[in-house]
């Protein structure tokens, strides 16, 4: 995978993102966000997740003792505080789950869950850049018939989605809703909840890579009830959907 280890979702390093949903004189504070390592299983086995034990974030006051960041190490994600997470590394990329009562390994339709994912464009994942991506990103769209006609794999989702509102916040940055019985970009979608999500293109220097040129893609998502709206949209924020 292609440089895997440089990417993560909000780095182990501060960050500074005003939160999605709050007033603009809601008080935003910088706080200490305790870290949670998330067991990762890869192709060989287990693998040590290091991290540190706090990562810095600029919170509204609200929110800021709810959240906590769950890390495999290459990818991490800011989500609610006391879930349960566990990784999974393969051909086509990093995933890490989250849900309130137990580590998922697989996020359904209609789950309270979170899904953090980076699909590797220079690998079988390029087939999860685009099904994901191209109903996001206008320049995806456009890669889809070329991909095909040299991979000889259709895409299967490569439009955009009726019902699922994209919001482009940088040109290779789209946060997103999925409303309940929407399938979207969100993993948990299509069920009774309103699902949340921001979508980043990793796209490598000039000239490097496969021809066609695929970036990679960060997804982060968030399925919860209504009443945790607000926190799901400042997640978001943090993890990439603030401009």
């Amino acid at each position: 995978m292609k440089s895997i280890g440089t990417y993560a979702f909000s780095g182990v390093t501060a960050v500074a993102l005003v939160a999605l949903g709050t007033s603009a004189s809601a008080q935003v504070e910088t706080v200490s966000i305790p870290t949670v390592k998330c067991p990762l299983q890869t192709m060989t086995g287990a693998e040590s997740v290091k991290a540190p034990a706090t990562v810095s974030a600029r919170v509204s006051k609200p929110y800021a003792g709810q959240i906590s960041y769950y890390t495999v190490g290459y990818v991490g994600a800011f989500g609610p505080r006391g879930w349960h997470c566990s990784g999974q590394a393969g051909s086509s990329g990093i995933v890490l789950l989250a849900g309130p009562n137990k580590a998922p390994t697989l996020v359904n339709p209609g789950q309270i869950a979170l899904q953090a994912a980076l699909y590797s464009g220079d690998t079988s994942g390029r087939f999860s850049v685009l099904e994901t991506g191209a109903p996001l990103f206008a320049n995806l769209r456009a890669l889809v018939k070329k991909v095909t006609a040299t991979f000889g794999q259709p895409i299967q989702h490569s439009q955009p989605i009726p019902g699922q509102k994209v919001t482009p916040v940088s040109a290779n940055v789209a946060s997103f809703v999925d409303p309940p019985k929407v399938q979207g970009a969100a993993a948990a979608s299509g069920g009774g909840y309103t699902a949340w999500g921001v979508a980043t293109e990793l796209w490598p220097k000039s000239g490097a890579g496969s021809d066609p040129v695929i970036p990679d893609l960060r997804v982060f998502s968030i399925a919860v009830p209504a009443s945790q709206s607000g926190l799901a949209q400042t997640l978001v924020a943090l993890n990439g959907g603030s401009p």
